[in-house]
């Protein structure tokens, strides 16, 4: 078990609130994103993606942690420990950093809120603000020594393949979904485009690559560090 099962259970239940507040609470894609989300949904969506693998994640963690005596487990979670690192740490601080005070974003929901959905501001919150601090908070109480025999701690190869391999994915989802909607799913999108054309936006989603590659080996670091390596 990587972590306690205090620690995990409350990063599940963290993720698990997130991930709620995104179905239940917040305002439908199809009438909040009506464009980007035509065909797919709140599945087009990064803060939906990372809430869902991080519950799952988180899942297994807390199942680890009950019931200590999976190497097979461990050595999953810490290969995907650099993943859900990256993504909890970019989508609480993308949110805030990029989407949170956009102009468009803004508006967006202003007018929702004056058609009724009172709580739009609320549920976008609850969607976002968690993820980062329990990633930390999980970051800091991995110990090698939980951990079954001849399980690794995360590594930079690691980080390199499934952080780059998700975004690239990702991206790859999010390029179709504007070839047949038309839209992109975060104005941020649309206003490198806007200002630099094809080439700012190439230069922009390779930054994010970049950015959550990086972020990944922090993370990696980070645990390496705090475990003597």
């Amino acid at each position: 078990m990587p972590a306690p099962f205090a620690t995990a259970t409350a990063c599940m239940l963290g993720y698990a609130l997130q991930l709620g507040a995104g179905r239940y609470l917040a305002v439908p894609a199809h009438i909040f994103s009506p464009g980007p989300s035509k065909y797919l949904g709140s599945f087009a969506f990064l803060t939906f993606h990372t809430n869902v693998i991080g519950l799952l994640y988180f899942v297994l963690c807390t199942a680890s942690a009950a019931d200590a005596s999976s190497a097979a487990i461990d050595a999953l979670l810490m290969q995907l420990f650099p993943l859900i690192f990256a993504l909890g740490i970019f989508l609480t601080a993308a949110y805030y950093a990029l989407e949170y005070p956009n102009e468009q974003n803004r508006m967006a929901k202003r007018k929702l809120f004056k058609q009724g959905y009172r709580h739009v501001y609320l549920t976008s919150h609850l969607e976002h603000i968690f993820a980062g601090p329990l990633t930390l908070v999980y970051a800091c109480s991995i110990r090698r020594d939980r951990l079954q025999p001849n399980v690794l701690l995360p590594t930079s190869d690691d980080a390199n393949l499934y952080v780059g391999a998700f975004l690239i994915y990702y991206l790859a989802l999010t390029l179709g979904n504007k070839a047949a909607t038309g839209c992109w799913v975060y104005p941020i999108f649309q206003d490198v485009s806007d200002a630099g054309g094809p080439v700012a936006l190439c230069l922009f989603m390779f930054a994010i690559i970049v950015t959550g590659i990086c972020l990944a080996h922090v993370g990696v670091l980070f645990v390496s560090n705090q475990n003597g390596l």
